[in-house]
């Protein structure tokens, strides 16, 4: 009898212990992971993740991260700025813009700086380049530098140089009022000489394949006399030989004077892709200024 009792309170014993120790492993399983899972979403960590994010160039995940530390802390105006930065890199500028209206409710054109090169930044990749002029009339948070900047790219990526070859310049003339990488940017778009599609045209009536030559499509203009010629040498063959019965004469008239008149049209299309090629190269260097020019 006291063999069976001792072992029963034995096994009582253990089963208690048994007991304890699983609410133990339990209870710091579950305090392990509320302290990993606390310090993972620490307000600290987060913008330091958030941060990685965005300068390992993952914005889309940055995009993510800055929202959620925007809602933790409304009033922090970085992580505002670094949000809209982050929709900006991503691609997303419509995104950008609508956050910054979210920011300030009350007058779009009292928000920050930082928060206003981040909008106006966007402005210029959505090609809202209209908007620009207006918010620059009415902000009070800009620096002098910061407004000359997005005047001068805008005026760039509008073109409007082509004929107003004063344009930049005056930003330039003193010491500061624009940086020089976009100096050189806006005076290498001056100095552009711009073809006239009608020129081409007349040129290439007079010779055929000049107009070609004056749109720098050397090469081509090149071919397209020597074939035209040549077709027109074989029809004024054929005609000399028959006369007007000749079918190589109309034959190889037709094709010259088909190539004469699609060389006339080709030559003022090649003014006009040679002068979009000039400007897409302005606005890539301007999209890149912005892009990575550090306010």
């Amino acid at each position: 009898m006291k063999r069976i009792t001792v072992k029963c309170m034995t096994s009582k014993y253990h089963k208690t212990i048994g007991k304890h120790l699983f609410v133990f492993v339990v209870s710091v399983v579950f305090a392990s992971g509320s302290l990993f899972s606390q310090n993972l979403y620490d307000l600290n960590n987060s913008e330091r993740y958030a941060d990685y994010l965005l300068l390992s160039n993952q914005y889309k995940l940055a995009a993510e991260e800055y929202e959620r530390l925007t809602f933790l802390d409304k009033q922090n105006e970085e992580y505002k700025v670094k949000l809209l930065q982050s929709y900006r890199k991503s691609g997303n500028y419509s995104q950008a813009i609508n956050r910054a209206y979210s920011f300030n409710k009350g007058s779009l054109f009292d928000l920050s700086r930082g928060l206003s090169v981040e909008y106006l930044s966007s402005l210029i990749f959505a090609d809202s380049l209209i908007e620009i002029k207006a918010f620059l009339q009415h902000n009070t948070t800009l620096k002098e530098e910061d407004k000359n900047i997005f005047e001068c790219s805008s005026k760039l990526l509008l073109g409007e140089y082509r004929n107003n070859k004063k344009l930049c310049v005056s930003y330039g003339q003193s010491e500061g009022k624009i940086p020089k990488r976009l100096e050189i940017i806006a005076n290498k778009a001056l100095d552009n000489s711009f073809k006239s599609p009608v020129l081409a045209g007349g040129l290439s009536t007079v010779i055929p394949g000049l107009g070609k030559v004056y749109t720098k499509n050397y090469t081509d203009g090149i071919m397209s006399l020597l074939f035209i010629v040549g077709t027109a040498w074989q029809s004024y063959k054929g005609f000399k030989n028959k006369g007007n019965k000749s079918i190589s004469g109309w034959l190889f008239g037709s094709i010259s004077l088909g190539f004469y008149i699609g060389n006339i049209y080709g030559s003022t299309k090649a003014a006009k892709r040679y002068n979009k090629l000039k400007l897409n190269e302005t606005n890539d260097e301007v999209y890149n200024f912005i892009q990575h020019y550090s306010f």
